[in-house]
């Protein structure tokens, strides 16, 4: 903006004028030109001043921040001085001003338009002009400048210069807005004060004034907050049984110069009563007393005061008539209030002991509660549901309590409060209960029950943690379809209509036995019994409880027993039978060897006699498989190798097995020995593969064999188990045949049970398996699934001792003429023992009377080389006869045969010195090997 074309204008305009008026003569202008000139030598003369004082100027400029400029208004030239660069943080190399350069400065167009109205306006009043502007530094900051500046005029009066100042006022108007603002804030926190501020002074002229009070006066008083006799208006509000004492302590704080305090009641203007406190310090300043304080409306605070004091006899009231046991204190635990159920509680009711100590009442109080009460004090809740307090008379209280502080309205502690219960009775009546429970509990878990607790009305069903894991799972949904779901399809009607029957009333309880599904689909026998417990007035069930009991083991168990009691009947029948069947054999066999050793080998009858013979071994096998079935057979057991065994069956097992039947072994090469008997172990591998191949369709089928050790550990063994922690071997025959059905499974062991055609099967296979296995110590089990195929599994305990190495066969010589006596009750068998003897070379006699024998004994101890004794004799058995005839001779050797006897074995025989055990039918030449062996052995001892 060129602000002096204006104003040149017009003077030069009224400069022509007065020029042209005028019209000077010589003289005159002579003398004009003269004074120009000594005005430039004066001129000359002051510009050295001129430049010194220049240098002053800036240096004192800078230390002001304080910089100056100037423009040529004819040539448009615009000089800062360097303390301008400095003050807008402007490179004079790199920056030209000009006119309004530092107006530019500001980037803000309302600051523009202001600032050149106030240049314009002081340069046509030819005034001093100034100004504060805002601008932008460089790097981004906003400063503060002041600017003054002047015109300068010729002589004409046409503006030709404008000469300013520039000052950097930044920290000033930071620091005025910073006051600004400490202002604000001051009057901010004035006004939120609840309270008007005040400054009073006292003289010691006695004259008393105010300095300052807050723009809250007259909200709070009714009264402005003009100083001028504020002091004499206020005093006249009071009322006038305050104002007296009002006035004495304001006499006695400017006395005493110590902090004031008054309480009082003034009248406002508006004639209400207002509640006043005032509060002020004392400060001397020089000769006068200050004192700076504040007036308080506490009316709302009086108010409180008063409904407390009223609200406090209204507690203490209650307190004292509560029907529980509470106590309140101060905070050095002297007795606040009290009610009267804990004076009579803590049999105090009739002392005084409001204002006493807690401990001078209570003298014994224990330590541990004494830290509970220093632990409230200092601001802890504590409880006990369960504890005790020995009194000082010896008795001990239950109590249940609880400790808290209680606040002031300053939000300090005031002291401590406490709830207590006596619970002495209630104590000894739940642990009588826990007692009850626990003993109940211990039953319940002792017998394995699961509980239920059905909620009829609703449905939902309690099932208790023993009911969940019963089957095996957890019970999402505790309702009554959740057990009704999972009962057996063939128990639910009959299951479901005793519960009914119970629900009608019909019953006194339920209880019925069924079987529920598990969560792996397995179902177990379970023993349902409940009673309802509540009914509706009509007799309508509302509530029933009761328990589940898995009776799968004892189910299992009865039926072991029931199939164990079956076989021991069976066995005794079998013992029977053999003893009876094989005495009848001895004789078959035994005449039928003596007439066949008489016949030529051309006869005929010599032929038929063979008949005879092999109907006669068969018929003893059949025997041997009966007793073997109901283990009792005489076989002799010794450690074998049952690897060893079980691959020499394996091999004539596959010669006779059609070749469209894969046999597949696996016989682990570390397997145990056993102690058995490698004849049976034969018998139940060739048993158990006959039973095999007939499952297999015609067209073929898989057998597989697995015999590997296996250890078992305690947690290994079924409980009803007569099995003990050890090494087993077991041995597994599954086939992919047919399968059974249940019902048949559990009949398999049953002697002559079979499913085969007529002529096909004899039904006691797997019953003479089942005899030998449980002979050998071990256990049989059978799985099949109809369709998928059987599995039987073999469990025997394994021997850890050495095995007994073959020994060699030598040739049985015949007799050397010993005597021996045969003795039988059956005379047949005792002809033909005699007889066998006698063919031997052996000097032989015999006799069917124990009795008889005993007494040639007597009469010749040394007369017979051996005695040989049948078993099951009337009168006398054999082996009492034999231990008699040991009492006469020790020496003498003997040897005792039976057809089947339960009371003796060969493991027995020897135990009373029988030097033999032979089982009936014997043939010729197993009895010549016995006697021999006997004979030899006695002669070498």
């Amino acid at each position: 903006m060129n602000y002096a074309s204006t104003h040149n204008s017009k003077r030069q305009n009224r400069a022509k004028e007065k020029f042209m008026s005028e019209k000077p003569t010589y003289e005159e202008l002579v003398q004009r030109i003269r004074q120009l000139e000594q005005d430039v030598f004066k001129l000359t003369e002051s510009n050295s001043k001129l430049q010194d004082s220049e240098k002053r100027l800036m240096e004192a400029q800078q230390l002001v921040h304080l910089g100056n400029w100037s423009w040529d208004v004819n040539s448009g030239k615009v000089e800062w001085s360097k303390e301008v660069f400095n003050i807008f943080q402007l490179d004079p190399e790199k920056f030209t001003p000009q006119i309004d350069s530092i107006l530019d400065l500001s980037p803000w167009p309302e600051d523009h338009k202001r600032d050149k109205e106030l240049i314009q306006k002081a340069i046509e009043s030819r005034e001093i002009g100034f100004y504060e502007q805002r601008f932008l530094r460089p790097n981004g900051s906003t400063g503060y400048y002041f600017s003054s500046f002047k015109g300068v005029y010729d002589d004409k009066g046409n503006l030709i210069e404008i000469k300013g100042t520039v000052q950097d006022i930044t920290e000033r108007k930071r620091a005025e807005n910073e006051i600004k603002r400490s202002q604000e804030l001051l009057s901010e926190m004035t006004n939120q004060v609840p309270g008007v501020l005040y400054q009073f002074y006292s003289r010691p002229d006695g004259k008393m004034g105010l300095y300052y009070v807050s723009d809250r006066s007259e909200e709070i008083f009714g009264l402005k907050s003009d100083l001028d006799g504020f002091f004499e208006r206020f005093t006249e509000l009071i009322l006038p049984e305050y104002k007296k004492d009002f006035l004495s302590s304001i006499q006695k704080v400017t006395k005493d110069v110590v902090p004031w305090h008054f309480e009082g009641i003034l009248q406002k203007p508006t004639g209400e009563h207002v509640w006043f406190s005032g509060h002020s310090t004392p400060c001397v300043r020089n000769t006068e007393i200050v004192f700076n304080g504040i007036l308080l409306d506490i009316t709302e605070q009086k108010q409180t005061e008063k409904a407390l004091r009223e609200n406090e006899a209204v507690m203490r009231y209650i307190i004292r008539h509560d029907p529980n046991a509470i106590a309140v204190y101060d905070r050095n635990l002297h007795y606040i209030a009290v009610s009267q159920r804990y004076l009579e509680d803590y049999n105090v009711a009739d002392k005084d002991i409001l204002g006493k100590h807690h401990y001078e009442v209570f003298p014994e109080m224990p330590q541990r509660w004494k830290d509970v009460h220093q632990r409230v004090i200092g601001g802890a809740i504590e409880k006990n549901d369960d504890d005790y307090f020995e009194r000082s008379d010896g008795s001990v209280t239950h109590n249940r309590w609880e400790c808290r502080p209680w606040y002031k309205a300053d939000g300090s502690i005031g002291g401590m409060i406490t709830y207590t219960e006596v619970t002495t009775e209630r104590k000894l009546a739940e642990m009588a209960l826990k007692e009850s429970e626990e003993k109940y509990r211990l039953a319940m878990e002792a017998s394995n029950d699961g509980l239920w607790d059905w909620n009829i009305e609703t449905g939902t069903v309690f099932y208790s943690k023993a009911w969940s894991s019963l089957l095996s799972e957890d019970i999402v949904k505790p309702e009554y379809q959740t057990w009704e779901s999972k009962i057996h399809p063939e128990d639910k009607s009959d299951v479901l209509s005793s519960l009914q029957k119970h629900l009608d009333g019909e019953t006194e309880y339920f209880q019925k036995e069924h079987r529920l599904k598990t969560k792996d689909g397995k179902w177990k026998s379970v023993l349902g019994r409940g009673k309802v417990v509540n009914r509706t007035p009509d007799g309508l069930p509302l509530r029933m409880v009761g328990t589940m009991t898995d009776i799968t083991e004892r189910l299992e168990i009865e039926r072991q027993l029931r199939h164990s009691q079956k076989m021991e009947s069976i066995g005794t029948l079998a013992g029977g039978i053999a003893h009876e069947f094989n005495n009848i054999l001895s004789i078959i066999i035994g005449n039928n060897e003596l007439i066949m050793e008489d016949l030529p080998g051309w006869s005929l009858s010599r032929e038929s006699c063979e008949e005879i013979r092999l109907a006669g071994i068969r018929a003893r096998d059949i025997v041997k498989h009966l007793l073997t079935f109901s283990r009792q057979d005489g076989s002799t057991k010794k450690p074998i190798d049952i690897a060893s065994v079980t691959s020499e069956a394996l091999k004539l097992i596959r010669a006779t097995t059609p070749s469209n039947i894969e046999i597949r072994d696996r016989v682990a090469p570390d397997c145990l020995p056993i102690f058995g008997d490698s004849t049976q172990i034969h018998q139940i591998l060739i048993n158990l593969f006959n039973n095999a191949v007939d499952a297999l369709p015609i067209s073929g089928g898989r057998i597989d064999v697995e015999l590997y050790n296996l250890e078992m550990g305690k947690n290994d063994i079924p409980s009803d188990s007569v099995f003990t922690p050890g090494k087993y071997l077991r041995l597994q025959v599954r086939d992919n045949g047919s399968g059974m059905d249940t019902e048949t499974l559990e009949r398999i062991f049953e002697p002559y049970f079979t499913t085969k055609d007529v002529g096909k099967g004899s039904g006691i296979g797997l019953s003479v398996v089942h005899g030998i296995v449980e002979n050998h110590g071990g256990a049989i089990t059978c799985e099949s699934l109809k369709d998928k195929g059987t599995t039987f599994s073999i469990l025997i305990p394994a021997h850890e001792g050495p095995i007994e190495e073959k020994t060699s066969k030598r040739d049985v010589l015949p007799g050397n003429g010993e005597r021996i006596l045969y003795v039988d009750d059956e005379l047949p068998i005792a002809k033909l023992g005699r007889r066998h003897l006698e063919s031997l070379g052996y000097d032989a006699y015999s006799t069917t009377d124990p009795e008889e024998a005993l007494r040639m004994i007597k009469a010749d101890p040394d007369r017979f080389s051996l005695v040989i004794s049948d078993m099951a004799m009337p009168n006398m058995p054999g082996d009492k006869l034999i231990t008699e005839i040991l009492s006469i001779n020790p020496e003498i050797p003997t040897i005792i045969c039976t057809g089947y006897s339960s009371r003796m074995s060969e493991a027995k025989a020897s135990e009373v010195g029988i030097k033999g055990f032979v089982m009936k039918p014997l043939n010729k030449n197993e009895l010549a090997k016995k006697v021999r062996k006997v004979l030899d052995n006695s002669k070498l001892s």
